[in-house]
């Protein structure tokens, strides 16, 4: 319900960012925190590295930038079988006077997507395929919700993925610094 609430914001135009000092480093342990759990259900070798990451402080809406990477960490939990590996890294890829811009990768060796699965991935209530949502559940809003929030906030990410190996996601967002 909420994913619908959130694209209807999107689509009217009428969802804010909401400004505020956030703690990257305290941010992104949160987001392990609430992942733990699965990833050891599940058998998953999570691992982050925000070594690179040395100003950890930033103005953005930290809410927001907690619903994109748990959308994809959760997808990648969703999507990666027992035995398989996720990770984040955080650096900062360009440094400017107030701005700076931040870079999130984040790869799985999960089930991976067809070139025509990426190209459609962003639209709603899209899924790889058909039997997707049988198999894993969802419904296919997630990842149009990440990219509409990644706009808004003035930044990109780029998909690359291969069918039966994984998929990698970096995500450039630029912060005040």
């Amino acid at each position: 319900i909420n994913d619908i609430l959130d694209m209807s914001k999107i689509e009217s135009g009428q969802l804010e960012l909401y400004r505020s000092e956030m703690d990257l480093a305290k941010l992104i342990e949160e987001v392990r925190i609430l992942l733990e759990n699965q990833t050891e259900q599940k058998g998953l070798c999570f691992s982050i590295d925000c070594r690179e990451l040395t100003e950890p402080f930033v103005w953005g809406d930290p809410l927001r930038l907690k619903q994109i990477l748990t959308n994809l960490l959760g997808n990648a939990v969703k999507f990666t079988p027992p035995g398989g590996h996720i990770h984040l890294a955080v650096s900062r890829h360009k440094s400017g006077s107030e701005t700076d811009v931040l870079r999130f990768i984040l790869s799985d060796t999960g089930i991976g997507m067809t070139r025509e699965a990426v190209e459609r991935i962003f639209r709603p209530f899209e899924q790889a395929d058909a039997s997707i949502a049988k198999r894993f559940g969802g419904t296919g809003l997630g990842m149009s919700i990440v990219k509409s929030l990644i706009d808004k906030m003035g930044g990109s990410i780029e998909v690359s993925s291969r069918e039966g190996e994984g998929s990698e996601f970096v995500i450039t967002l630029p912060f005040e610094m």
